[in-house]
């Protein structure tokens, strides 16, 4: 504990010796020359706003609007800066069309377009005031061009900034969602896997306690696995591991029942809405439906076959929400079913307060 505070202090303390240290520097620049012109007055004032914001972010005060602060202070302190010296010929709009693409891969591909539309606004007012004479040097400074012409270009280079930035956004929402599906899917099985399995559970528990509803829980393993990899090799494992899976989703046909795999040989099967006599039932169709495929261990001894044991609990309401509790009771009768011969279903009933009754093993 101790230790972690010396880490938030030093965490805390380190913005401020950053900007003591850049304090100390302008005041210096300042015993060289004195600040008169405007560029090194708005670049100060660019400092400030992004400094501003770096506190916020740090001291996590904005924490869910950390990527619309970083677009608004950059957007305003460009405007301010080319506002404060040569408007659309100020040599900071160079920055003006990846400002866009910026603002996209931050807070997606509608804030790149937004920051476009205000950067065009702000270039169409800087040519008015340049034809009001508001920014009398532009003229002498950029006789060589078309100031017009300057200004389309630079238009279009912000647009192209902006489609670029929607696209860019748009994959990376693609892959992000890639990732994300990928990541909650087990590879080798195709079903989802153990993260997917705590994310469906609490949401049905959730579910269960809003609406009373009775929830069931299961958890299976493959019996004696083992030493069926032992025998046959992990290939040959990977593959009843498969067979496994795909017989589970033909029997889960409710478009709200949930199978993934749990780790290694065990499986976890979510029934919402599911009394205790409708989870026995399919309960009993899983083990069955193994049986069925008829897997030898050996291949001498066709009649010893892969099969399951499946441990079921089942409460009103998820105990309040605590499907992690319903879980752990399907997992102490799954061992319950280990310890009575395998291939067999026990089934545990649980009253809202978490009271259980187990029925004896058939």
């Amino acid at each position: 504990m101790h230790l972690k505070r010396l880490e938030t202090r030093h965490c805390t303390r380190r913005p401020l010796v950053y900007s003591l240290g850049a304090a100390i520097c302008f005041l210096v620049r300042l015993q060289i020359a004195p600040v008169s012109d405007t560029t090194t007055i708005a670049s100060s004032l660019v400092c400030v706003i992004m400094f501003i914001v770096y506190i916020c972010i740090k001291r996590q005060w904005a924490e869910n609007f950390a990527g619309v602060l970083l677009v608004m202070a950059w957007v305003t302190s460009l405007l301010l800066v080319a506002a404060f010296t040569d408007g659309s010929n100020s040599p900071v709009m160079v920055l003006a069309p990846i400002t866009p693409l910026m603002a996209a891969l931050l807070r997606g591909k509608d804030w790149g377009w937004y920051s476009s539309i205000v950067i065009v606004l702000a270039i169409f007012l800087f040519g008015a005031l340049e034809e009001r004479g508001y920014y009398a040097d532009a003229s002498s400074l950029y006789a060589h061009l078309e100031l017009d012409l300057y200004e389309f270009w630079l238009i279009l280079a912000v647009l192209i900034g902006a489609l670029i930035g929607h696209h860019m956004a748009t994959e990376n929402v693609q892959l992000s969602e890639t990732l994300r599906r990928h990541a909650r899917v087990d590879f080798l099985t195709g079903i989802p896997n153990r993260m997917s399995v705590n994310e469906a559970l609490n949401n049905a528990s959730r579910e269960s306690k809003r609406n009373t509803n009775w929830m069931s829980v299961m958890m299976i393993d493959i019996d004696r696995f083992k030493l069926y990899n032992d025998i046959n090799g992990h290939a040959a494992g990977d593959k009843v591991l498969r067979q496994v899976a795909e017989a589970f989703k033909e029997v889960l046909n409710r478009p709200y029942d949930f199978v993934g795999r749990y780790g290694g040989e065990e499986f976890s099967v979510i029934l919402p809405k599911t009394d205790p006599e409708g989870a026995r039932f399919v309960a009993e169709r899983l083990r069955v439906s193994i049986e069925k495929l008829k897997i030898p261990y050996r291949a001498s001894k066709k009649d010893e076959v892969v099969t399951v044991t499946v441990g079921l609990a089942s409460a009103p309401g998820a105990l309040d929400g605590r499907g992690d509790k319903l879980m752990k009771e399907a997992d102490s009768a799954l061992y319950t079913g280990k310890e009575y011969g395998r291939n067999r279903v026990i089934p545990t009933v649980l009253d809202q307060a978490g009271n259980l009754t187990t029925e004896e093993p058939r």
